[in-house]
């Protein structure tokens, strides 16, 4: 590889194959230049319009459904709708957000992008969802240009923009609004690419600011941009050409910059309690991390079975065959070899491939964070490298040297966007409601449990009991071991008058959980409604002793001392639960009703 030399003032000259590279981000050829910028002035900046307009109405057609889309039950709730931090911008909403580790992240400048939404549109999702939709298609349109700057290659610039733009995989960034910080990143993951190249043509003091300052908000956004700095060293690479010692030094305030924001993080999601969440040993995190990358690639290739939700192996299962992951690790190994061997020949494969396989180290799995096995939103930043290498060896095939290959490629091109589009369109009408997204992804993938835990909740609210019973029965089976779904699951069966199954639900809660009141609670309502007053006393005395001011408990005590004849204690107890809840008509109810049985009796009442 060429290699630059220190000019005059200490700064670095690129060799003549480096300069090569830095004139064809001018739109220049190293012949013929005064000619290619007379071509550049007449025609080139009419083909970028052109291509730019194209790409917007392309990209912004196929997101349409996003602007009719709802809020939905995940994560939306805490990032927006429930969220009291976020009622428009402020001083202490800046303060906030560059304080708080909410939701285990620290992302300033996406609490700060939300908090402008609601500024302007309320709690009215479709300003938040084309403000979204607006940042994907500047994404789109950057990737072109940055690109086009970095190499000159136009129509493969193009390519490689359609594809990040229309590609499916990226839907779920654009039409959660909880995941802002996606589009938002990469907007100055971007804008930090085309500072660099300014950088690097102009060697100013002023230029190598705005690079900082655009990475600094870009790790303000999503700390999954950490890897950035590595990325600008490939493209130090290719195609730039001057990958050097002192291009090394040039990236240490970045990667410090990268490395608070590692840090940040990792005390964010520590303290959020994101990080051992469901602890899985090294052993199976490496073993979903091998896979993960391979089958990011397979859905690249073929996106036609995507999930909002991928389950962990180790978690929801189910197991890979034994062949799968020394499989995926071969072949992810032996592409990175023939990238790197091959690097002279075919530079933007390196580059591309370990694009790829950079930006998706920090969230892979090795460090597990949640319980997903992999996420589409993963993939914005990191395909741009694949697009790379798909756009670049396809040009490179010898069938364009003849008018029958070009037009061959271009209707086949013509297709495969056509046909991603289609395909993102379809996707982003699964986010229209909560209802129709949970019910995509309970059928995308049976063992989300979290597909049909939330299916339950949303039915439960709607008064739709018996699917709301089907779904949670659905979540215990796939895992046992939450109580909330048990308490569900109780809380349905008691409506059903099924008391029995109602109990053997609550035990199961109360093993779970033996510090719960509520549900030492419950399964003592179950006892009494198969009257089983001296079992359901025992454990309302537990929740009691938990919670002395819980008013219900008092209220059920009451009801479990009546039923053993134990009359001044029921009364006591009921008037304990109507001095806690003035307003709690049950508790009032049983105090008339036991006073009134208590006088009738001829009995002293109780001060």
């Amino acid at each position: 590889m060429a290699k630059s030399k220190r000019g005059p003032r200490g700064r670095v000259r690129a060799s003549p194959r480096a300069r090569t590279a830095l004139d064809a981000t001018k739109g220049e050829r190293p012949r013929g230049q005064a000619a290619s910028r007379t071509r550049l002035g007449s025609g080139i900046r009419g083909r970028l319009l052109l291509i730019s307009v194209a790409l917007c109405l392309a990209v912004a057609s196929c997101y349409l459904p996003v602007l009719d889309a709802e809020f939905i039950t995940w994560d939306d709730p805490t990032y927006v709708t429930a969220n009291p931090h976020l009622r428009g911008l402020s001083l202490s909403t800046t303060a906030w957000a560059f304080t708080t580790f909410y939701t285990g992240n620290w992302h300033p400048l996406t609490w700060l992008s939300l908090a402008l939404d609601y500024e302007m549109y309320g709690l009215h999702p479709r300003g938040y969802h084309l403000t979204s939709l607006f940042l994907h298609v500047a994404n789109t349109l950057l990737v072109f240009l940055v690109l086009h700057r970095l190499t000159g290659a136009l129509w493969r610039s193009t390519a490689v923009a359609a594809l990040f733009g229309l590609h499916p995989l990226h839907v779920e960034s654009v039409a959660w609004v909880a995941e802002r910080k996606d589009v938002l990143s990469a907007l100055f993951w971007l804008l930090t690419i085309a500072a660099y190249l300014r950088y690097v043509r102009q060697r100013t003091w002023p230029s190598y600011a705005l690079v900082v300052i655009t990475f600094g908000m870009a790790v303000l956004s999503k700390p999954m941009v950490v890897t950035l700095p590595v990325i600008l060293l490939l493209l130090d690479y290719w195609p730039l050409e001057r990958l050097s010692r002192q291009a090394l030094w040039e990236k240490i305030p970045l990667f410090l910059l990268a490395l608070g924001s590692s840090a940040s993080t990792v005390a964010a999601q520590t303290a959020g309690g994101a990080v051992g969440i469901d602890p899985i040993p090294l052993g199976g995190r490496v073993a979903n991390a091998v896979l993960a990358y391979v089958k990011y690639l397979a859905l690249t290739i073929w996106p036609v079975h995507l999930s909002p939700w991928y389950s962990h192996p180790a978690l929801e299962g189910p197991p890979p065959p034994r062949w799968a992951v020394p499989g995926a690790a071969a072949l992810l190994a032996s592409v990175t070899a023939l990238a790197i061997l091959g690097a002279r020949r075919r530079p933007y494969v390196a580059v591309g491939w370990l694009w790829y396989a950079i930006t998706l180290l920090p969230v892979i799995g090795l460090i597990q964070v949640g319980r997903q096995g992999m996420a589409d939103r993963y993939t914005y930043v990191p395909l741009v490298g694949i697009f790379i290498v798909l756009a670049w060896a396809i040009a490179e095939l010898p069938t364009w040297r003849w008018a029958w290959g070009q037009g061959a490629g271009v209707s086949i091109a013509t297709l495969v966007l056509m046909s991603l589009g289609a395909l993102t369109l379809r996707q982003t009408k699964i986010w229209h409601d909560s209802i129709t997204f949970w019910t995509y992804t309970a059928k995308a993938n049976p063992n989300a449990f979290i597909a049909h835990q939330a299916l339950g909740g949303l039915f439960k609210f709607a008064g739709r009991f018996d699917e709301a019973f089907e779904e949670y029965r659905r979540a215990a089976r796939i895992r046992p071991g939450l109580a909330d779904v048990h308490t569900n699951l109780g809380q349905l069966l008691m409506r059903k008058k099924n008391f029995g199954a109602a109990a053997a639900q609550y035990r199961k809660v109360v093993a779970l959980k033996p510090g719960s009141a509520e549900d030492h609670n419950g399964l003592a309502e179950a006892l009494l409604a198969q009257g089983r007053p001296a079992q359901a006393r025992r454990h309302l005395e537990r929740a009691l002793a938990i919670q002395p001011g819980f008013a219900e408990a008092h209220n059920n005590l009451g009801r479990a001392l009546l039923a053993e004849g134990r009359l001044d204690d029921a009364i006591a107890h009921f008037q304990v639960a109507v001095r806690l809840k003035p307003n709690f008509a049950a508790a009032r109810q049983n105090l008339a009703a036991t006073s009134d049985r208590r006088a009738r009796e001829g009995m002293s009442f109780p001060e």
